[in-house]
């Protein structure tokens, strides 16, 4: 999670703990607001304790070194956000919100580029049937290559998990128009330059968005 306050970036470690010292920054970085300060105080005392009967790690760790710090999880982050101010603990809220919202449509979107790959790869196979020719892995990989072709520039492999909402976005589209293209019987070099002006019409109207 790509968690940004105030301009700030909050790092986090293998635990995916938020890191306090960042949060600090993020909020102005007034000695009275310093970590130590809100990890001493009775009141966060008490709720690590109630953490600590239900999570599955610490819920503070503080590390030393060039990469040091205290990192902590999102419900110490909430209260340290409320023990600042109440208006940087709104920022806190909602922007914790907004990532969640933005990782729901991300993996609507991957199940949507996982849905549309069947539906083309399903239909590949039909229209080969009906002309009497088997369909081996190297041709859904091949389908599969033209599309990262579309998208990459490039004829290898991509990690759809680790794709942007918006490339998750492109891949669905050009999938469907790609399945869409099959049910037509155009062949392979017919079907490669009509996926690749879909990608650039496809940039073309979504530049607005891609910029914001």
């Amino acid at each position: 999670m790509n968690l940004v306050i105030s301009n700030t970036t909050i790092s986090q470690d293998a635990k995916g703990r938020y890191n306090l010292n960042d949060l600090h920054r993020a909020s102005g970085g007034a000695d009275k607001h310093k970590p130590s300060h809100f990890t001493s105080n009775q009141q966060t005392k008490d709720l690590i304790a109630e953490l600590l009967k239900t999570g599955d790690f610490p819920p503070v760790k503080t590390t030393v070194g060039r990469n040091g710090g205290t990192y902590v999880v999102k419900e110490l982050v909430y209260a340290y956000g409320m023990w600042i101010n109440a208006a940087f603990h709104l920022d806190v809220i909602r922007t914790f919100d907004k990532v969640a919202n933005d990782i729901g449509d991300w993996r609507k979107l991957r199940h949507q580029s996982a849905s549309s790959f069947k539906v083309a790869n399903d239909l590949l196979k039909l229209v080969r049937e009906a002309n009497g020719k088997e369909t081996e892995s190297h041709h859904y990989s091949n389908e599969a290559r033209l599309i990262n072709w579309a998208l990459t520039g490039e004829f290898k492999g991509v990690d759809r998990d680790q794709c942007t909402s918006s490339d998750l976005d492109l891949l669905a589209h050009l999938q469907e128009r790609n399945a869409v293209l099959i049910g037509r019987g155009l062949q392979y070099d017919q079907r490669k330059p009509i996926i690749k002006q879909y990608a650039m019409d496809w940039r073309m109207a979504h530049a607005p968005q891609l910029a914001a």
